[in-house]
């Protein structure tokens, strides 16, 4: 079969038909040996024997999410906070950010408020007065994932009672072109 799609579809054709040969024809038999493929149809036809519920993809395991880097303290990191672990502690003899006379100095020392920059030259170099690129307000959205191919196909189905539910999963292997099903 050219795709997994159209595996599916003949595997379903197979079960509609109660076809144990028409589903033999779409299993990977290279390797195996005479009674390992005797065990395997006969488990083929009473498998076409009961009633089909669906055919699904079985797709492979997401990978694990990154390791978020250690952090001191969640909740300064959302608001922005410092940690009180990571703060300087203030010495005897320090002045306090309330204290008058530092805001006076700051004021008198600081020097004038620079010139609004057009966005074209958001950046530039640190004292080399260069223009650079323009500093991204936010980050770009993160690539899409490639799809995923699936890497078995399940089939499900109720015993020969018509409640009891059962599922089969075989594996998918390509060969010569050609999606098989194997065990």
């Amino acid at each position: 079969m050219g795709s997994v799609q159209d595996l599916m579809f003949e595997m379903s054709m197979a079960f509609d038909a109660g076809d144990a040969n028409r589903l033999a024809g779409l299993y990977h038999w290279t390797g195996m040996s005479s009674s390992n493929a005797y065990a395997a149809i006969e488990r083929l036809d009473r498998m076409v024997g009961r009633p089909l519920v669906d055919i699904v993809p079985v797709m492979p395991a997401p990978p694990d999410p990154p390791t978020p880097p250690p952090s001191t303290d969640a909740a300064a990191l959302r608001t922005g906070a410092a940690s009180p672990s990571l703060s300087p502690s203030p010495r005897p003899g320090d002045a306090g950010d309330d204290d008058p006379y530092v805001e006076t100095l700051a004021r008198r020392y600081a020097g004038p408020p620079e010139p609004a920059k057009p966005a074209s030259h958001a950046a530039t170099d640190a004292g080399s007065g260069r223009i650079g690129a323009p500093v991204p307000t936010t980050l770009p959205p993160a690539p899409a994932p490639p799809p995923q191919r699936p890497v078995g196909i399940k089939v499900v189905q109720t015993l020969t009672d018509g409640v009891t539910p059962t599922s089969t999963v075989f594996g998918l292997t390509r060969h010569f072109g050609c999606w098989w099903i194997r065990n």
